[in-house]
């Protein structure tokens, strides 16, 4: 007789996520309709040794996890699932790639995997209606349970668990399988940014370049040679750097690592964004800090951007505080800045 395996509890059953990716050239999940029906094919399939935990649907790639009793089960899920897409959307070819990739996901590293798994999702995960933060946001659902139970707090609160959703995780560039044809994304973000008379406004040109670099895994120095953008125009640099930071809602590391900007002074940019993002929005110090994911707690950042601010564009110190809404004693700081 089979061992009944409540996969509710943190210590029975599997956690794996699952990676499926398109057969190139196969367009079955580039529209609103093929995203749509392959989430139903997701939900249709669960049962009692199946909960899916998180997705995102992607125009040429699934990314999941999902908990079951056990790793033949999940397999015979996705197998399910991916052949009802197949039979639903009427496809003339099956659309998917015989070979998926799975990794088992421990109970500790499980909201950090989601995290990260939502990351994907190309206009940031809460405005992306195809990846499941909203799904879980809601505190409704058995994937819920299972992950408060493997966080060992059973009794997190709502507002608790919409923290640990919203947490940043820094996701590794080799981890980033999204990769789609680049005349393809190029045909479509012509469209969409380009008018086809009169001149492209250079913010429509950064949202090309960022969508390009993100859907297509080439380098920012190689999207910009077919785009004939000068290497020079370090303006362009930055402003796709931060579009990628506001529209896509990822952090300066996972921005840097999509762009793959391996030559390039990591603090550099860093500065730089952070004197964009105030110029266009006149976003505080700190509430850019947490946009771009990182920690400035003992104002080394703070005394080179104030300093070198004040340098290069001859602000006065009290100007470039009010510019920044920073607040409390800052004598300290107008002495490391030497003012």
């Amino acid at each position: 007789m089979a061992k009944i395996v409540d996969i509710m509890q943190a210590n029975e059953g599997v956690i794996y996520k699952y990676i499926i990716n398109t057969v190139k050239g196969n367009h079955a999940l580039k529209s609103d309709a093929g995203k749509e029906n392959y989430i139903e094919q997701l939900f249709e399939y669960e049962n009692q040794n199946v909960c899916l935990i998180g997705y995102c649907i992607l125009n040429t790639q699934v990314q999941l996890i999902v908990k079951g009793s056990n790793k033949k089960v999940l397999n015979n899920y996705i197998k399910n699932v991916n052949r009802s897409f197949y039979v639903a959307m009427s496809l003339s070819g099956y659309p998917f790639n015989p070979i998926i990739n799975s990794a088992r996901i421990g109970n500790k590293n499980l909201l950090n995997k989601i995290n990260e798994l939502h990351q994907f999702a190309p206009a940031g995960p809460a405005m992306y209606p195809y990846c499941s933060y909203r799904y879980l946001e809601e505190g409704q659902t058995d994937a819920v349970i299972i992950i408060k139970n493997a966080s060992g707090n059973v009794d997190m609160s709502l507002q608790d668990f919409e923290r640990a959703m919203n947490e940043k995780v820094k996701v590794k560039q080799k981890t980033m399988f999204e990769n789609e044809p680049f005349a393809i994304v190029l045909e479509q973000v012509q469209r969409r940014y380009i008018a086809k008379s009169g001149t492209t406004s250079e913010s429509n040109i950064i949202f090309i370049m960022a969508e390009l670099c993100d859907r297509t895994r080439l380098s920012y120095n190689k999207v910009a040679a077919k785009m004939g953008i000068s290497k020079k125009r370090r303006d362009i640099l930055i402003g796709v750097v931060c579009d990628m930071v506001i529209r896509r809602n990822y952090t300066i590391d996972t921005v840097i690592a999509k762009l793959k900007l391996k030559k390039v002074s990591r603090t550099g940019i860093i500065l730089e964004a952070i004197a964009e993002l105030n110029r266009v929005y006149n976003y505080s110090y700190d509430c850019i800090l947490s946009l771009l994911g990182i920690n400035d707690s003992g104002h080394n950042l703070l005394a080179v951007l104030v300093k070198g601010i004040c340098e290069q564009f001859n602000e006065v110190f009290e100007t470039v505080c009010v510019k920044f809404h920073l607040q409390g004693d800052l004598v300290a700081l107008r002495a490391r800045c030497g003012y």
